[in-house]
């Protein structure tokens, strides 16, 4: 910012030093000739305008001087300092970036590109010559920008130097490009060729230090091989991609809608560069092979950004590498998105509109969890409703607007339970707790029901069903009969994949399966499953489908359990704490399980009864 402030007030004295300066037409002798038609007479003018007798005399009409057409400045002179003068901007703020990136003395090097042009252009406003100064500005300009050009290119890999051949070829290139030449667009850096992936480098203390990081990585011929992974897994909409380092070679596998999926084994000899720059870009120790460790990258693609974590862990073979891909922005914004029918939508808004109470939501690991819970708050009245969300400082979790976030710190001994009395004290009408993982916190929350001032209390817990996430709470060593009656309601839900509309096949059920799914006979007439492949001795042909690239399932939707506290369901919690109880009770009350939820999802064709099982076998 100060150098724009500089630039811009030089500029400005340029121009009207510049516009100062009139360029006066000489004649042979050097003095000042007047047009031929307007010649002076030889005696001395008298009147108003007297001059002295050193100077040549002016033109007068009458009393007043005959002035001439004007416009004397030379703009062509002017417009090519003042081109230069941006160049110079330009050039010294690259070089000052580009000494933090690979960390050379700032000071000096900044200084050296700097200060000569500032004394070369005084100088060449003082010298009356043009093409005396002028030259001198040049030399001011290019000797020191050109010592550092040499020295930095010296520091670095072939492919990072600049005003080499390569990088003349592919400025001239994308020049043309603004004038619509088809010129020969050949990237000028190794690193660009292949997919048009770019990597951002994260995790660093710094901004130099990110900058440094990614153009180590870019030096590694794995930045390619990187980039085609990269490209490749987004392509085919995969969530994570794992590397699985063995002795020999390298397994890989793709996460595409949860589910992995074998890909051919690498040589380990070609990849171990390439866990060396996914950790090089992530800020992670190239040589720890052993411990676990985590950063972050990110990436754009095909118009798209990503936000990605590189996860390493030691195995007693070789070395895992997990590879996380998050596209920016919520694919699932509300609970219509993640397929929770209208019903079920309608009774868990009027368990959250409560004015006390704990409601918990549950998932297994990675199933959609933080998704719904934020989908969940987003249906709730936030306007009149003052909600305070507490989470903990590592985690990244979806934002959700009007909810204020405050923090704990769990590696500093941070714990939720002392943050709530501060809380508590601002008298928010709801709070939100991202994960129920002490005793503490639990008896908190119950207290806050009886206050002056109840509170609902949104919170969460790992747990299979909605049944076993109560008993999970029971495990926390607080007795049921303190907080069973301040339980209103359990969300539990599970990811499952949608059968791809392009090649999802129909099949009739047979009237056994339709009384095992408690399906009446004649309900429904046919069900769906995914493409099955061709006989072996079949002459049909057919093409791979382009929308799921033959995996036969497209996206997720959510199986959700809304579990309604009542009475009963309380009593069975005080009395008998079991699974097999609280099932039968919720049962015995109208309430639909996980696997109820499941089947009506393949009765109606959104997924498959082979995806189902494999589901609720998790």
């Amino acid at each position: 910012m100060n150098r724009l402030i500089v630039a811009s007030a030089t500029a400005v004295l340029l121009v009207a030093l510049g516009s100062a300066s009139v360029a006066v037409a000489q004649d042979q002798n050097g003095a000042a000739a007047p047009p031929a038609e307007t010649a002076a007479p030889a005696a001395a003018p008298t009147g108003p305008a007297q001059y002295d007798a050193n100077w040549p005399a002016f033109p007068l009409q009458g009393d007043e001087p005959i002035r001439g057409p004007g416009w004397y400045v030379s703009l062509w002179k002017m417009g090519l300092v003042f081109c230069f003068f941006l160049i110079w901007i330009r050039t010294t703020d690259w070089v000052s970036r580009d000494c933090s990136a690979l960390g050379l003395n700032y000071n000096i090097w900044n200084s050296l590109v700097f200060f000569p042009f500032v004394v070369a252009f005084l100088l060449f406003l003082l010298i009356p010559i043009f093409w005396l100064g002028f030259p001198l500005l040049l030399i001011a300009q290019f000797v020191p920008l050109g010592v550092y050009i040499q020295k930095r290119n010296s520091l670095v890999h072939e492919a990072e130097k600049v005003l080499t051949k390569d990088h003349l070829r592919y400025l001239v290139a994308n020049m043309g490009k603004l004038f619509g030449a088809k010129i020969d667009t050949q990237k000028k850096m190794a690193y660009e060729k292949g997919p048009p992936v770019e990597f951002q480098a994260l995790g660093g203390e710094s901004d130099a230090k990110n900058q440094a990081n990614l153009i180590e990585a870019r030096q590694s011929p794995a930045y390619i091989t990187l980039k085609e992974i990269f490209a490749d897994a987004v392509t085919k909409r995969a969530e994570r991609v794992l590397l699985d380092f063995t002795a020999d070679s390298v397994s890989m596998k793709y996460q595409i809608d949860g589910v992995w999926h074998d890909l051919p084994a690498r040589q380990r000899e070609a990849m171990d560069p390439v866990a060396a720059v996914a950790k090089k870009l992530a800020n992670l120790d190239v040589t720890d092979r052993r411990s676990k460790q985590e950063g972050a990258l990110g990436a754009s693609f095909d118009s798209q950004k990503f936000m990605g974590t590189v996860a390493t862990q030691g195995t007693a073979t070789g070395e895992r590498v997990l590879l996380t891909i998050a596209g920016k922005g919520q694919p699932f914004k509300t609970l219509e998105d993640l397929g929770m029918r209208d019903k079920m939508r309608d009774q868990l808004k009027e368990l959250l509109a409560s004015p006390h109470g704990i409601f918990l939501f549950s998932s297994l690991p990675t199933g959609g969890l933080s998704t719904t819970m934020a989908a969940a708050l987003k249906s709730t009245d936030r306007l009149l409703r003052d909600f305070v969300a507490i989470g903990d400082k590592a985690r990244h979790e979806p934002e959700v607007e009007n909810v204020e976030v405050v923090t704990y710190d769990p590696a500093a001994g941070e714990t939720v339970a002392e943050k709530l009395p501060k809380i508590i004290l601002r008298q928010p009408d709801a709070l939100v707790i991202r994960e129920l993982t002490e005793a503490a916190t639990l008896r908190i929350l119950c207290e806050q029901c009886t206050t002056d001032h109840p509170k609902i209390s949104l919170t969460s817990i790992r747990a299979k069903d909605a049944p076993e996430a109560l008993l999970r709470v029971a495990a926390l060593k607080v007795p049921a009969k303190e907080f069973a009656p301040w339980m209103i309601g359990v969300l539990n839900v599970r990811l499952i994949r949608k059968l791809c509309d392009k090649c999802k096949e129909a099949y009739e059920p047979t009237p056994e399966l339709l009384a095992r799914l408690g399906i009446p006979a004649g309900r429904i007439q046919q069900l769906y499953r995914e493409r099955q492949p061709l006989p072996p001795d079949s002459k049909e042909k057919r093409l791979p489908c382009e929308q799921c690239n033959e995996i036969g399932y497209f996206g997720r939707t959510g199986i959700f359990e809304l579990l309604v506290v009542n009475d009963k369901i309380r009593e069975a919690l005080i009395k008998e704490p079991k699974l097999e109880t609280i099932k039968r009770v919720a049962k015995a009350t109208g309430q639909r399980s996980l696997q109820d939820e499941g089947i009506a999802l393949v009765a109606l064709g959104i997924t498959s009864l082979s995806e189902l099982q494999r589901v609720l076998k998790q």
